[in-house]
């Protein structure tokens, strides 16, 4: 009765279809179903592309799930060498989401019942021939079990496809027909496939209608919910945005490479060294050897200038601060301005500042031009913070440190000579440097100009200095 009844409902519905939404078997004629569509989806794990297919609210894969993980088998080769490989799994591992990507799932008793089922009432044997002419691609990988032997073998006529959290799997049989609830031991690796629900607009009479937020890549988007004429344009990581999940410019997100940082250990960006150069980051330091005695120093490029970026630390003038040896290794030696200013206390190709060259560096970090003349005078560049930007960032002595220049000065200490004549040591916390400029007042003819940077203040002070005081030496090239 049940197939008389399937019978008459193919005759009258089988006048509102073309031939070749049909197929005849003696007395079974199959229809193809209404509400049928079809698109893509890209694993993102692998980036592997499967077709899709919605049956009622649920999405197929159009294929098997050829994910590896730690419980497939990929039958011929690896998975890495030969992109056809079969791939199968342990099916007592197939339960829940599985080797599926997120989002998707391994499909349960309901959803393979309803899909061999509940779209047609005609028997086992014809189930296959349905499927196929509504385009579902039927599993043909066959199975890898122990059905006939002691050891797993590969068996081209079984094709098992897993029923989640189940002992039992889908047979689809080389004659056509499909078994539903087959029971196999429990070593039988099986394929996979995966599903999820649909959350497309589907009319039981005129199918789907595509949108632009409806999940899927369908009508004539080039991407999901993207491209084509309606929807707006893909995201890429090239087109000079920053759009989709990219944290920066075309970089950052799922799919784009990495954001360039100043501490990612690369050299990229408009970087020119690793993590330096370029308007975001510290400039990048170089080095040069004192031919002297061996010693290598680094130094960079502030704008037109090139600044050594390490306190002077030549033996052959000096002292340490507080007379340790340990301090000229981090600090440099303290020299006084006649020592400072002999003929070769710089290495060869470099020489000691002058006045002028110090006011060139200020300049460049901002120092005001009415400012750089100042002298016995703190606040020079203070609200430019260009004392600020001398420093070593995070530095103890000196914490204060903005847009660091390169510059990278370290409180080093004072030493002078007081009216006792004995030799005294300031606190760390204050820096000079000497220059080869002469005092030109004439009261002090025996004075340099020098600068001072401390912790208390943000700008830089301009000094007449005296003699006996000892104070460290930078550097610049020739």
């Amino acid at each position: 009765m049940r197939y008389l009844f399937f019978l008459l409902t193919i005759l009258f519905i089988g006048s509102c279809n073309t031939i070749n939404d049909q197929l005849s078997y003696a007395d079974v004629e199959i229809t193809k179903a209404n509400a049928v569509s079809f698109s893509t989806f890209v694993d993102p794990r692998d980036e592997q592309l499967y077709n899709t297919i919605v049956f009622d609210s649920i999405e197929w894969l159009n294929s098997d799930i050829r994910f590896e993980t730690t419980y497939s088998y990929c039958y011929g080769s690896s998975a890495e060498e030969d992109n056809d490989c079969l791939m199968f799994y342990e099916k007592e591992k197939l339960t829940g989401q599985g080797p599926c990507p997120n989002g998707w799932r391994i499909p349960n008793y309901d959803d393979w019942y309803n899909l061999l089922y509940n779209w047609h009432d005609f028997p086992d044997e014809f189930v296959q021939n349905h499927l196929s002419l509504n385009g579902f691609n039927i599993p043909d990988n066959g199975s890898y079990d122990a059905l006939n032997s002691p050891d797993l073998r590969y068996n081209k006529e079984s094709n098992f496809s897993a029923i989640d959290n189940f002992e039992r799997v889908v047979f689809f049989r080389v004659d056509g027909s499909v078994n539903f609830n087959i029971e196999q031991p429990w070593d039988t690796h099986v394929s996979c496939r995966c599903v999820r629900t649909s959350i497309r607009n589907v009319d039981p009479i005129i199918g789907i209608n595509p949108t632009c937020n409806d999940g899927f890549q369908n009508g004539d988007e080039t991407g999901v919910d993207c491209g084509g004429a309606d929807c707006e344009p893909c995201t890429s990581c090239n087109d000079g945005l920053q759009n989709g999940d990219e944290t920066g410019v075309d970089c950052g997100g799922t799919d784009c490479e990495p954001c360039a940082s100043c501490n990612d250990g690369l050299q990229n960006g408009d970087e020119t060294g690793i993590d330096c150069g370029g308007p975001e980051c510290e400039p990048c330091l170089q080095y040069f050897t004192d031919s002297r005695d061996g010693k290598q120093y680094t130094f960079t490029q502030i704008g037109e200038q090139f600044w050594m970026t390490q306190n002077l630390n030549f033996t052959g003038a000096g002292i340490c601060y507080q007379n340790d040896d340990d301090n000229c290794d981090k600090f440099g030696r303290l020299y006084t301005s006649a020592e400072a200013n002999s003929n070769n206390i710089c290495p060869e190709g470099w020489h000691l500042p002058t006045d002028e060259e110090f006011k060139e560096l200020e300049t460049f970090l901002g120092m005001p031009a009415d400012e750089l003349n100042e002298i016995d005078y703190f606040e020079r560049g203070n609200d430019q913070k260009v004392g600020e930007k001398l420093k070593i960032p995070d530095e103890q002595i000196i914490p204060f440190s903005i847009e660091p220049s390169g510059f990278n000065t370290i409180g080093s200490g004072v030493a002078y000579t007081n009216s006792n004549g004995t030799l005294v040591f300031t606190a760390p916390q204050r820096t000079g440097f000497q220059t080869s400029t002469k005092s030109v007042d004439p009261a002090t003819p025996n004075y340099y100009k020098t600068r001072f940077l401390d912790t208390d203040h943000s700008g830089v002070e301009r000094w007449d200095t005296r003699p006996d005081f000892r104070i460290s030496c930078r550097c610049v090239k020739d």
